[in-house]
């Protein structure tokens, strides 16, 4: 399979926003105690919220209610003044933010904004060296989700500068390099592949979460495939596409019929191999030792 990298970057803006409250559950008893005895107020990039025990709070569940919250504070922000104040372990808490409700996303609504997006972008690049995606959301999601993807690595690093600055109507944007990677598989060789490619793809998705890789499958006009990995985090996108390329490095396999001129096989379906040719009565020229 063919395999090229190239600069994605992930768009985000808001599509609901935060109310102004939130609910921290922690873990330990100990940790509950020593935050709800000084209920009082903790500052967070600015501003400063006011925490108290919930009424949902028992013996068994130690539940804290935070108010006045501002649409910029983030989970990772809370979390840490509640550290850096109480000394409360990051990992020993679970931030719940309220949202307001709002209807399904149109198929309308979503190209106009993949249109506000690409206006965006057409100040920072040049037009048909890029293109954009935007991400058709789920009733229930926070952020509209859009992807540009740049041939020119040089233009993309100066949209990722520029964008940082701009809004859709009134939200900022958030704007992430992602490592992408694609690989491009021939009709013959997917054929072959689909299902370990299929099921790899799916053990990665659970292993790391749809939230930290992205899978997703294209086809060409010639009738290629391409399986498509993005990934905000470095670890994740170096092991899945070392998984993916192990389980589709292939072989080429030269047969004595014109129907079977050519086999390209994954290295792990030497049984294939055999099954071909008793299926075919077709000798096949191959050192099968190499493909265990």
């Amino acid at each position: 399979a063919a395999h090229n990298s190239n600069l994605c970057l992930k768009v985000m803006w808001t599509r609901r926003r935060k109310k102004n409250f939130a609910f921290i559950v922690f873990d330990s008893p100990e940790d509950f105690a020593i935050v709800t005895s000084y209920n009082s107020s903790i500052v967070v990039r600015g501003a400063t919220l006011i925490l108290r025990q919930s009424k949902k709070a028992t013996e068994n569940y130690f539940e804290v209610f935070a108010t006045n919250i501002p649409q910029h504070v983030t989970e990772d922000a809370l979390k840490t003044a509640i550290r850096d104040r109480y000394g409360v372990l990051f990992e020993g808490m679970k931030v719940k933010f309220v949202f307001e409700n709002v209807s399904p996303t149109t198929e309308e609504e979503l190209q106009a904004r993949k249109h506000q997006l690409q206006v965006l972008v057409a100040k920072y690049a040049t037009k048909g060296k890029y293109n954009v995606n935007i991400a058709a959301p789920h009733e229930k999601a926070v952020d509209f989700w859009g992807f540009v993807n740049f041939q020119d690595p040089d233009e993309g690093h100066r949209a990722l500068r520029g964008l940082e600055w701009e809004q859709i109507g009134t939200n900022q944007l958030t704007v992430k390099p992602l490592l992408s990677s694609k690989f491009r598989y021939s009709s013959q060789v997917y054929a072959v592949t689909k299902s370990a490619v299929t099921d790899t793809l799916g053990q990665m998705q659970q292993r790391y979460g749809k939230e930290k890789i992205s899978v997703s499958t294209t086809f060409d006009k010639q009738n290629n495939t391409f399986i498509n990995i993005k990934s905000e985090n470095v670890k994740i996108y170096v092991a899945a596409c070392k998984t993916l390329s192990s389980v589709t490095q292939q072989e080429v396999i030269e047969c004595n019929t014109q129907h079977h001129r050519q086999f390209i096989l994954s290295k792990n379906i030497a049984q294939f191999v055999k099954d071909v040719q008793q299926e075919t009565s077709t000798y096949i020229r191959t050192d099968l030792s190499l493909m265990v």
